[in-house]
């Protein structure tokens, strides 16, 4: 930078630059407000209920791009504004040293910006010429230090090609025919099982190719463990909404009442993200919370005689009680939780007992997976993950642990177990707690192992009242709550 282009920084108008970015922050600010109002203008168009046909579809389909893009670009624009941030500071650091030289200059020359004479040799004109070439210097590096800031901030920026391409979404024609759906190259997907691999995949790929991928086959991309959550919430919303239209009974029945859970809670506020969804086998894994941004995760494992229809509100409802405790136990703490429905439960200790291993051992799988997902979604980002196991519940996150590799959670939570075959020291995760009240018969059984309130056993006890029942331990009113918000807050 010559002595000119530092004469120039004294003219920067540094106070519109501040002023502008702290603008360009406010705006920001807002992006997840007006995401949640296109979002709920495009499930009031998926209804069908004010506006249908073509044209709603398109409506939706461009209002559903919006909100994806909104996601997409808000991580980066937060990083471009940090940039920004900093350029305002280099810059500011910039102009005060080219004043400073102004002001050194002028009394050295006569107000001329030229460099010192040479035959400049008195004491005093020296250490002033010293003056003017290290405020000079200051000046130039940080001029330079504000640029580059300013050009990592507009790197930062999402892709503008990528995010003006068509994102298409629409249940209603199912998808046929909607502009960009063929025209946009998807990487092939994963086939493997392995949900590393699966986020390798999904994070490789442009915002434009990850709504085309949705947009081909929903039904797979909401099944893939690895998929970041908000993906896999409209791929299943869309297998949701066909399942309703032109599923069987069986499936309409599963998907009803999903969608109503659904409609419910998000009218209550609250927001859901449909993480799995089978409505074949009747299986659902509900997130409540943002699961890609959470600190802190509990996944709910229910136990034995339960269904979506009848079950997932309560589950949900259970959820919701041990978020609550652990934002109370941390307050300003990011939580989510999973009403995890994604096995089949059996009917009763007696069928329970007859094929121990059929349910058990197909839900360990699906936790396992369901577990390795979250994980590898979140990289660059992780969360405190806890398994909180009901009953029958306890038994399948056993089965879970004997998969292959280690468990993707930090704490286990065991209520009210009929009894495990490993004890605390091989679950692979660093923290076990078990609560269980003398008035659970349940507990006492042993059915399936060892007792879990056994000092061999080697779990921390939670507290519990006398009178606890089989399903009470998620009564807001009843200790064991309060303590497992600590286990999900890290806080025991």
């Amino acid at each position: 930078m010559s002595d000119s282009d530092v004469t120039g920084v004294c003219l920067w108008d540094v106070e519109g630059f501040r002023a502008a970015v702290s603008r360009l922050d406010a705006v920001v600010d807002r992006l997840p407000g007006v995401r949640q109002r296109f979002d709920d203008v495009v499930r009031a168009l998926w209804s069908g209920d004010v506006w249908s046909g073509p044209s709603a579809t398109a409506a939706a389909g461009a209002l559903s791009r919006l909100s994806a893009v909104n996601a997409i670009g808000c991580a980066d624009l937060d990083d471009s504004l940090r940039q920004l941030r900093l350029a305002v500071t280099e810059a500011a650091e910039a102009q005060e040293a080219a004043l400073e030289a102004g002001g050194v200059a002028m009394s050295v020359n006569s107000g001329a910006w030229a460099s010192v004479p040479p035959e400049l040799d008195d004491p005093s004109g020296l250490l002033q010429a010293a003056r003017l070439e290290a405020a000079r210097d200051r000046a130039r590096r940080h001029a330079a230090d504000a640029v580059a800031a300013a050009e990592r901030a507009d790197e930062e920026v999402p892709d503008r090609d990528a995010i003006t391409q068509p994102a298409p979404v629409s249940w209603r024609t199912w998808l046929d025919g909607v502009p960009g759906r063929h025209q946009v190259d998807v990487p092939l997907m994963p086939t493997a099982a392995v949900a590393a691999d699966t986020a390798a995949w999904w994070s490789g790929m442009s915002p434009a190719q990850q709504w085309a991928a949705i947009a081909r086959d929903p039904s797979a991309v909401g099944a893939l463990p690895g998929v970041s959550a908000w993906a896999r919430d409209r791929a299943n919303r869309l297998v949701l909404a066909r399942a309703m239209a032109i599923g069987d009974d069986a499936s309409r029945d599963t998907a009803t009442a999903v969608a109503q859970e659904i409609a419910d809670r998000e009218t209550a506020g609250e927001q859901v993200q449909l993480l799995e969804l089978d409505v074949e086998e009747g299986l659902v894994a509900l997130g409540l919370g943002d699961l890609d941004t959470a600190e802190s995760i509990g996944v709910l494992v229910p136990g034995m005689d339960n269904d979506v229809a009848s079950d997932l509100d309560g589950l949900a409802d259970d959820a919701n009680a041990v978020a609550d405790a652990a934002q109370t136990a941390a307050p300003g703490l990011a939580v989510a939780t999973v009403a995890w429905m994604s096995y089949r439960t059996p009917s009763g200790l007696k069928q329970a007992g007859r094929l121990p291993a059929e349910h058990a051992r197909a839900g360990g799988r699906a936790l396992d997976a369901t577990l390795d997902g979250l994980a590898a979604a979140r990289v660059t980002n992780t969360a405190r993950v806890t398994v909180l196991a009901h009953s029958y519940g306890s038994v399948v996150t056993d089965r879970a642990v004997d998969e292959p590799g280690e468990l993707a959670a930090d704490a286990v939570v065991v209520l009210g177990s009929p009894g495990m075959d490993k004890d605390a020291d091989e679950m692979e995760v660093d923290e076990v707690y078990e609560a269980s009240s003398p008035r659970d018969l349940v507990s006492q059984f042993q059915y399936f192992g060892n007792a879990t309130w056994e000092d061999d056993f080697g779990a921390e006890r939670l507290p519990t009242d006398w009178d606890t029942g089989h399903s009470d331990y998620y009564d807001t009113d009843r200790p064991t709550v309060a303590a497992m918000g600590e286990v999900m807050a890290g806080m025991r």
